[in-house]
């Protein structure tokens, strides 16, 4: 996990390094999963269902909610909560819990039924708040993972028509069809209910540093070495140097850069740039933001550089 610009940024010693390390590692495994699915619905009809991934909604109390994916259809709204976690995961249902056992260690998780339940509920809010019909709402735990074992308490097999592997979901799907027969929407319609939850969908803009509630001062400053991933490497006539590995780079400032753009800001003033990249010198900062012609703003003196579009 190394390659994530927070990681590299932090102290080893940091009190919460652990913690957020452990989170890092669920959102990669999770994004992954969502990424190994796309496969598994393309055996689906494009004509018959639209599909979206990551929908983020107010409800008709103005709660967020987040569904992994949305599949549209004729007949019925599906809501896939996906998991990618590896090991053996028993579904406990007098408990509510979703326990995980992987290596010898075991975890608690919370129960995804529940989950998925008031996924429904708060859909079906939105649904009226937006004037459409009472769609039928369907759901499925879908694991990624085709080597995780997969266990129940009670050992019940109607908990397996909701909990399966994603080689099994266009085979669910299909029973599904077969379940609700009663067209309640067009291809218009279809269009026009993925459009407005498109339109609606609210992009989770808090910072990294916002989310892990870390102080920009926590950062470890300084031109990473690109081959080492050493903090920092030195300038030397024109050129970055790293003490530890002896690399020299001409252009190891640009992932420092991006690392900035991520975690910090996407708008870097000279002294900003100064100050993250340890460089003591305005005229070199300037030549190194002004050779990347980058879109800016302001006068000269307070000149704001746009590191969206930032090139590796």
């Amino acid at each position: 996990m190394l390659h994530h610009p927070l990681l590299r940024r932090l102290p080893t010693s940091y009190p919460k390094r652990k913690s957020i390390e452990d989170e890092l590692a669920r959102r990669s495994a999770g994004l992954y999963g969502e990424n190994s699915l796309d496969f598994h619905l393309s055996f689906l009809s494009d004509e018959r269902y639209h599909i979206l991934h990551d929908v983020r909604l107010l409800d008709h109390k103005d709660r967020y909610f987040q569904i992994d994916s949305l599949l549209i259809s004729p007949y019925f709204l599906l809501i896939l909560e996906v998991k990618n976690y590896s090991g053996t995961l028993t579904f406990d249902q007098i408990s509510n819990q979703l326990i995980r056992e992987n290596n010898g260690v075991v975890e608690c998780f919370p129960d995804p039924f529940l989950q998925v339940r008031r996924q429904m509920l708060q859909l079906e809010w939105w649904l009226q708040k937006n004037k459409f019909p009472q769609l039928p709402i369907a759901s499925f735990i879908v694991i990624s993972n085709p080597h995780t074992l997969l266990k129940a308490i009670p050992n019940d097999p109607k908990i397996f028509q909701k909990v399966m592997h994603a080689a099994a979901l266009p085979f669910k799907v299909e029973k599904l069809e077969r379940m609700y027969k009663k067209e309640w929407l067009n291809l218009k319609e279809i269009r026009k209910i993925s459009r407005l939850l498109i339109k609606q969908h609210i992009q989770l803009d808090d910072s990294v540093l916002d989310q892990y509630q870390i102080s920009k001062k926590e950062l470890l400053t300084g031109v990473q070495c690109t081959n080492c991933f050493s903090l920092p490497m030195q300038r030397k006539r024109g050129s970055w140097f790293c003490p530890h590995c002896k690399h020299s780079s001409k252009d190891a400032h640009l992932s420092s850069l991006h690392d900035y753009a991520l975690l910090v800001g996407t708008t870097i003033t000279n002294h900003q740039a100064r100050e993250f990249l340890q460089i003591p010198s305005i005229s070199v900062t300037s030549k190194l933001l002004t050779s990347l012609k980058l879109q800016h703003s302001g006068s000269l003196r307070g000149r704001k550089y746009e590191l969206s579009y930032l090139d590796e």
